[in-house]
């Protein structure tokens, strides 16, 4: 609610239709005659719930962010980058420093900015970031030829016999029945089983290993595997995890891992490289579904698809509006931009009483996306949530953890010429690089035209053509997030429901 000019009487009725719950019962408590004006009772209401006021982080909280033991340079930049949206006024030198402090002593990236300082933070994250793909390219390197070598020495132990071994052989080849396995006696899978593995590390019944007993010296650093949580092999390539994978099986679960009988087969080992590359691609998140301008139900989302069809019906005048202006872009629009590159347009925006950073301008996605996370920290009360009857599903045909919709006022650009409108919000609970992503219903609405070369958006309004310009850093920023993470998942929402009805939660 968003009242301007008017007086401290309407102030103050309006006030409590705003209020929930405790609030609520702590203004039906006052006494009847007390309040004299809209100052003395926002006063009081202020000292009452002073202890509920949620207080931002100070500068010095980023001293206690340290790198882990094992933790890579791309996990913890992520995690600092998200502490430090949490500090308001944050000085770039103490974020500098704070940085620099909290990285392993013994790493690598840590000798080299002592030797070389930097000397501000947007030269720290331009070298942070090439060693993070350095770092990446080595990973993926290293990890396929490791797995190869393990994949011989494998099939070396199942198919000789212990007695006709050479007295050549070290300690470490000895015939080990036990940790062997025959992968054609596995039950074939539509997955792999790292991504099994994400989704079921919450089921009870899943064994779970002991330690590795191998002596840490003699293991491989470069591989990682996430069911023994050590190093020395990876998750997809862990015997361990596939026997506990294949005892579920036979249990009569994970039956949707299973691959169709036709084509249960043993994938043989150069798909199963290909298939390794593909972990190190990025995601094309698009999204479909949501408040598009087909509405809520499949039948109106019907009727709107029918709409174009129709050729006895003249065209809706309506909908031919004369431009205000021309809309064009200049060298002058990429002055500060870093080219050639390939980034997307990622752009801040006031919603509500915040200025929400990360917001991705998405030309595939028919819905308005907002964070859970991001609509936690604007401290909305998810009583004023609109709940979702039908669930929403990806083509992978797993749900996504919709939370309701929320309406907040939006503004875009900068004053005169600025965009001013309501915006329903679908409040998803999904992990993200991103606060919030604006698809096709903001840009059609605003008529407004994106130059990612450029990386900005211009729209016509009243005062003239007013623009919002990306921030090329932050893009790059949620571009390493994204792909950091082994099990990438396209954000690919439907909503398969034939009507979709809305209350008020």
């Amino acid at each position: 609610m968003l009242l301007l000019q008017v007086s401290d009487a309407i102030m103050c009725r309006a006030f409590p239709s705003t209020l929930r719950k405790a609030a609520h019962a702590w203004f039906k408590s006052l006494q009847p005659r007390s309040i004299y004006n809209f100052g003395q009772l926002s006063n009081f209401f202020q000292k009452h719930f002073v202890s509920s006021r949620s207080r931002r982080k100070n500068s010095a909280s980023l001293l206690n962010i340290v790198q882990e033991k094992n933790e890579s340079l791309a996990c913890f930049l992520g995690r600092f980058n998200a502490a430090t949206l949490e500090i308001n006024d944050l000085d770039e030198s103490v974020k500098y420093t704070a940085f620099l402090r909290g990285l392993r002593p013994t790493s690598k990236f840590a000798f080299s900015m002592n030797k070389s300082p930097p000397g501000n933070m947007k030269a720290l994250l331009k070298k942070a970031n090439k060693y993070i793909q350095a770092e990446e390219y080595l990973e993926t390197h290293r990890g396929r030829r490791g797995e190869g070598k393990e994949e011989q020495k494998k099939r070396s132990r199942e198919i000789t016999p212990p007695e006709e071994k050479s007295a050549k052989h070290s300690k470490h080849d000895e015939w080990r029945p036990k940790d062997s396995f025959a992968s054609e006696k596995l039950t074939p899978l539509n997955a792999k089983p790292s991504q099994i593995l994400h989704e079921i590390k919450d089921n009870k019944a899943l064994n779970w290993p002991d330690k590795m007993k191998s002596q840490p010296n003699k293991k491989n650093k470069d591989l990682w595997c996430h069911f023994h949580n050590d190093h020395d092999h990876t998750t997809n390539n862990c015997g361990s995890l596939k026997q506990a994978i294949e005892a579920l099986i036979k249990r009569g679960q994970l039956r949707k891992f299973l691959a169709p009988r036709e084509g249960r087969q043993q994938t043989p080992p150069a798909m199963e490289e290909i298939e390794d590359r593909e972990d190190n691609t990025c995601t094309i998140n698009t999204i479909s579904g949501g408040l598009a301008a087909g509405g809520s139900s499949g039948r109106a989302r019907k009727a709107y698809a029918r709409e174009v069809c129709i050729t006895s019906q003249p065209p809706n005048k309506k909908s031919k509006t004369v431009p205000v202006a021309v809309i064009t872009f200049s060298d002058e629009d990429s002055k500060d931009i870093k080219t050639p590159h390939d980034d997307p347009l990622v752009i801040t925006i006031r919603a509500g009483n915040f200025d929400v950073k990360r917001v991705l301008i998405d030309y595939g996605s028919s819905a308005e996306i907002l964070f859970y996370d991001a609509f936690k920290t604007m401290n909305i009360p998810t009583d004023r949530l609109i709940k979702m009857d039908a669930p929403l599903y990806g083509f992978s045909n797993h749900p996504v953890a919709v939370k309701g919709i929320i309406a907040l006022p939006v503004a875009i650009g900068t004053p005169p010429a600025q965009a001013n409108f309501m915006l329903d919000f679908v409040v998803v609970k999904a992990p993200s690089a991103y606060n919030a992503i604006l698809g096709r219903p903001t840009l059609n609405q605003l008529q407004a035209v994106v130059s990612t070369y450029h990386l900005k958006m211009k729209f016509p309004t009243k005062h003239g053509i007013g623009e919002v310009k990306g921030d090329q850093t932050t893009a790059r920023q949620c571009y390493v997030t994204s792909c950091r993470s082994k099990n990438k998942e396209a954000l690919i929402i439907e909503d398969l429901r034939e009507d979709t009805k809305m209350q008020k939660g």
